[in-house]
């Protein structure tokens, strides 16, 4: 089905599009407490769906990336949105514990000889993330 912008609503950028909408605009919808709930909100030109596209390609949109507010408390516009994979998107969440930091301290630690069990402790995450984080499998090595 085209809709008025002559794109099919099954685009995926279309979808991220309409994602957004729906977790700031739609208290039914299951996300809204995190985003409108919390005051987030997209700035009037992407009310547009085609603004929105058009700024989306010129800032490099894929099919295999994700939409991210880089503030996760600032609203959805062009000055707090990048496209990132789903791992970095991941590592963006208000609930994230670990940043780049903090990865290489735990990488630094396991060097030294320091055991999961007790890095795990430290930096108040489970054995197996400690672990994922020590050889690079989460928050990979740069």
């Amino acid at each position: 089905m085209a809709l008025k912008h002559g794109m099919a609503n099954k685009h995926k950028l279309y979808l991220v599009w309409k994602g957004m909408r729906m977790r700031c605009r739609n208290p039914k919808d299951h996300h809204y407490k995190n985003y409108g709930g919390r005051g987030i909100i997209i700035c009037p030109e992407w009310d547009s769906y085609m603004t929105f596209h058009s700024w989306a390609i010129d800032n490099g949109w894929t099919c295999e990336l994700e939409i991210d507010r880089i503030d996760n408390n600032g609203n959805y516009c062009p000055a707090n949105v990048r496209f990132v994979s789903c791992a970095d998107n991941q590592r963006n969440r208000r609930d994230t514990k670990l940043s780049w930091e903090i990865a290489a301290a735990i990488r630094e630690r396991r060097k030294a000889g320091v055991i999961y069990r007790l890095i795990a402790q430290e930096f108040n995450i489970s054995i197996p993330h400690a672990q994922h984080v020590a050889v690079g499998n989460a928050w990979p090595i740069k």
